[in-house]
């Protein structure tokens, strides 16, 4: 048998920054290298022209976290987990598309482990939750390798108005990569930072207004807030009911009032006639006042005339009719905005 092309694990590994979820799984599925080999500090051979210290995710966060500030806390078990992952793939038990895969997730999804979930607060640094989070247990069971917790705006922002964002007690002030000491806009800054850096291959946080895709926008790295009917909340520590509570889930009671999707696979929805008949609406006025980076105004121009031509109907200067909180208690129903991915 011929041996594997190193040559390939050099590049890939060297900037892991730009190692997407296809070629680390085309790399390990092929033998090129192992989930412990992303994992821990000491794989690569010396003759590689790059330090073997320099290859990993856990060596990465060592290397530059202590100017970022995006990871909280480390997963002592990240090593026995990624060597049971490669256990499990030399006997052919894969577990799906994320075997292996090393990912971190903002520190208000609650896991049951050695590491804290905290909030980034003080108060919760010393407790333990009583079940883990129903979205990271799945991934635990597709075969993903937690790496650790990432930093956040302290209570997702809503310690106090004043208070900086990226900022936690436990994480210290976090910073965006690519201007000295860049505010990372928050709140779930740290995985943003982390994933735009090549500390891990994917991560997970929360959102209620423009906590994911803030970070992912400032960090240049796509932040996606899924759709109702996709993730559950279960286990999430939540500063506010006004959450994004999707896919059924008993651990979550809002899930159960959720209208289900129209097909349970989220990747075969994704189609080009997708968009045929859907009506957007864009409130212009809203806009217009709040957004004012002529870049970011082009781009979503754009998106616009794409959406179009794949059959959506744009409906221009629509009004949102906003709720009341009284008027919402007269209901038995929450519009949901806080989500996890």
């Amino acid at each position: 048998a011929c041996p594997p092309d190193r040559s390939y694990e050099q590049q890939l590994v060297g900037s892991l920054s730009h190692a997407t979820i296809d070629k680390l799984r085309d790399g390990l599925n092929n033998g090129r290298f192992s989930s412990l080999d992303l994992v821990e500090v000491r794989r690569f051979p010396s003759q590689f022209s790059i330090s073997s210290r320099k290859q990993t995710y856990l060596a990465r966060i060592s290397q530059i976290d202590g100017a970022l500030h995006a990871v909280i806390e480390t997963n002592p078990d990240a090593v026995d987990i990624a060597r049971k992952s490669d256990d499990e793939r030399k006997r052919g038990e894969l577990r799906g598309p994320f075997h292996g895969m090393p990912f971190l997730v903002k520190d208000m999804f609650c896991t049951l482990d050695k590491m804290k979930t905290s909030a980034g607060s003080y108060v919760l640094a010393n407790t333990r939750p009583s079940r883990e989070s129903t979205v990271v247990t799945k991934l635990r069971d597709a075969g993903a390798t937690l790496l650790g917790k990432t930093n956040l705006s302290e209570w997702a922002n809503l310690r106090a108005h004043d208070t900086p964002d990226g900022w936690s007690p436990l994480g210290g002030q976090s910073y965006a990569p690519y201007h000295f000491q860049q505010d990372p806009t928050g709140s779930s800054s740290g995985s943003a930072i982390a994933t735009a850096t090549g500390m891990c291959a994917f991560a997970l946080g929360i959102e209620t207004s423009g906590s994911i895709v803030e970070p992912a926008g400032r960090c240049a790295v796509v932040g996606l807030k899924p759709t109702v009917g996709l993730t559950s909340r279960a286990g999430l520590i939540l500063a506010t009911n006004f959450s994004w509570t999707a896919g059924k889930d008993p651990l979550d009671q809002y899930t159960e009032a959720a209208p289900p999707p129209s097909d349970s696979s989220y990747i075969s929805s994704c189609r080009s006639d997708g968009l045929a008949g859907v009506r957007v609406g864009v409130p212009r006025k809203i806009i217009q006042e709040s957004v004012g980076d002529v870049h970011i105004l082009g781009d979503f121009e754009n998106s616009l005339l794409l959406m179009k031509e794949l059959g959506a109907e744009i409906v221009e200067d629509a009004i949102f009719r906003l709720l009341s909180m009284a008027g919402l208690r007269k209901i038995d129903f929450v519009p949901t905005q806080q989500s996890a991915i």
